[in-house]
């Protein structure tokens, strides 16, 4: 799908000296948004400020094969950055006084990595796992360091004391999945905590079908 976008110089704030590691951000801060006067949509790192809200709007039309989307938050630092999803009805309700609810949000992103742990370990995690039930693990008996089993990981040896867990490890994005499920206007809202303190950004990718910016 290609996607129909526009591009607009927005003024803004000149931030002196603001610099991320690992990032190239633009150097003028967005000017304020609302749902009525939404930013124009880029993949590109945008500077925050603490207690800013960035909104974007796109259309979406409803199609038997469009491909769901795929919304995914990319922030430094990582914490006190979101994002959230809302529909026009939603939106209404906030700016009418009512309670600010979207009906999704980036959430962090894992892999599941499987790594060798101990039984005591592993039980922790799992209570359910056949080597914890009938009396499969005693907590009383000779316990296994943690970290010999984690010597293990990434070689073939195998440890009779060891065994396999699943362990998430962070992907260093958020992200929401889902089919918006009707035609309509809806809102991206990018916020970030008013308590944040020193220099951040972040970047937003969308694929799927069906949606245009505006």
């Amino acid at each position: 799908m290609k996607l129909t976008l526009r591009t607009s110089l927005v003024t803004g704030i000149f931030l002196l000296g603001l610099l991320i590691p690992g990032v190239a951000v633009a150097q003028d801060e967005p000017a304020p948004s609302a749902p009525r006067a939404p930013l124009a949509y880029t993949d590109a790192w945008n500077p925050i400020e603490p207690g800013a809200w960035h909104w974007y709007a796109f259309k979406y039309r409803e199609a038997e094969n469009n491909r769901p989307m795929l919304i995914r938050l990319y922030a430094r630092p990582h914490n006190g950055i979101e994002l959230l999803l809302l529909n026009g009805e939603q939106v209404r309700v906030w700016q009418q006084g009512g309670k600010l609810e979207g009906f999704g949000a980036a959430t962090p992103a894992y892999a599941l990595v499987e790594e060798q742990v101990s039984q005591e370990e592993l039980c922790k995690a799992r209570p359910e796992a056949d080597e914890c039930q009938n009396g499969g693990f005693d907590s009383n008996s000779t316990k296994v360091n943690p970290d010999d089993c984690a010597a293990n990981n990434g070689s073939d040896g195998d440890d009779d004391n060891c065994f396999l867990l699943d362990v998430p490890e962070p992907l260093g994005y958020g992200q929401w999945a889902g089919k918006i499920g009707a035609s309509g206007e809806y809102y991206i809202l990018v916020r970030r905590a008013s308590h944040s303190e020193g220099p951040a950004a972040y970047r937003i990718t969308v694929s799927g079908d069906g949606f245009t910016f505006r």
